[in-house]
């Protein structure tokens, strides 16, 4: 019981030392009115509670009072209001910054925002930087928009742009900048050099009565002749002429000629056009080809047999011409040879056959 109550005296003594030394120069100048009482319980006082319990004081402790019956002690004096606190978000070129103020009113807390804005600002432009950018590859203009999509939300910066000498110009912090740079160097590149896609057409001529002459069809096309016999009721088919056609991905290609493979005494011309071709992702070692619009188109020219005449006298053949057209949009594998359809010369036997393949070529 005896220790106890010692320890218990040492305790008040260390709080009225503290007190004494931090708080009592202040108290000649407290109020009557403002003095205010607090007390505390002696077995919950910690030395780091003590002080945070003090410093509320402010310096305004006019008097500590210490009861060893009720195991307290007391502090009378001027207690200092806490003042509000207001939370302050500045948007500047740097960013978003928060701060806390503390005053008594919310125009106190704008006034300190706005000097808090320009000397962000401030510090913000003195890290700026600017760099010159040559544009070789993308269209100015269009870089200037995906830039702004780019960077984002990442930071503020300025661009100027000049499309006829292909300059651009940007100003902002240096890891803004940086970002910029990253991305021009990302969009600005070369085109990769576009693939070419090269055709072969065989022109056919199916034919009625007959048979195949030896040489007329080649080999490799053994397998579209066969096919065409079981579908249509020619007995023999003939190659007429081959159209080598060579155009990048996705763009055009024409070509026309005459048809060299005629029999004698006719001639006959046409025209090849692929209005567009594109090579599709293929999941194999072979690509697909797609022609959006193909169109295959043109004429042939043959005598016209003249009546028999009693006596004999020179006379000038007369010729007929007759045009033959296939339009077509069409899909097929790489060196696959497809049949892209038939088309029928009006008053001149037989009929066109246009057979297509292609490969996909540097």
């Amino acid at each position: 019981m005896r220790n106890q109550k010692r320890n218990v005296k040492e305790r008040v003594v260390l709080v009225f030392i503290l007190a004494a030394v931090l708080c009592l120069p202040a108290a000649t100048t407290a109020r009557a009115q403002d003095v205010v009482k607090e007390t505390l319980e002696l077995k919950d006082l910690t030395p780091l509670k003590l002080k945070e319990f003090l410093s509320l004081w402010q310096g305004g402790i006019t008097e500590v009072q210490i009861d060893e019956a009720q195991n307290t002690v007391s502090v009378m004096g001027r207690k200092e209001k806490a003042k509000p606190r207001h939370t302050i978000f500045c948007v500047t070129p740097a960013g978003v910054e928060q701060a806390d103020y503390r005053g008594d009113s919310a125009d106190g807390a704008r006034a300190w925002a706005d000097s808090l804005f320009e000397e962000l600002k401030a510090k913000a432009r003195a890290r700026e930087t600017s760099e010159i950018f040559n544009i070789e590859h993308m269209d100015v203009g269009r870089l200037t928009k995906l830039l702004g999509v780019f960077v984002g939300d990442n930071g503020a910066f300025n661009m100027a742009a000049d499309p006829d000498s292909g300059t651009l110009v940007v100003r902002g912090a240096p890891e803004v900048v940086a970002m910029v740079r990253t991305a021009v160097e990302r969009l600005d590149a070369p085109e990769p050099p576009k693939k070419n896609i090269e055709f072969t057409g065989y022109i056919l001529q199916g034919i009625s009565g007959g048979e195949n002459e030896p040489g007329t069809v080649p080999e490799a096309l053994g397998d579209v002749v066969t096919a065409l016999q079981q579908t249509f009721l020619y007995t023999h088919y003939r190659l007429i002429d081959t159209v080598i056609l060579r155009c990048r991905d996705a763009e055009r290609g024409r070509t026309r000629g005459s048809l060299a493979g005629l029999p004698e005494s006719h001639t006959g011309n046409y025209e090849l056009d692929v209005e567009s071709a594109r090579i599709e992702a293929a999941g194999g070692e072979t690509a697909s080809i797609r022609i959006e619009q193909l169109s295959f188109e043109g004429a042939v020219e043959y005598p016209l047999e003249e009546p028999a005449l009693e006596q004999a006298r020179p006379t000038v053949p007369s010729y007929r011409s007759s045009g033959f057209s296939i339009r077509a949009g069409v899909d097929f594998e790489e060196g696959q040879k497809v049949v892209v359809g038939k088309a029928g010369a009006e008053g001149y036997g037989g009929a066109i056959f246009l057979v297509l393949t292609a490969r996909v070529v540097d």
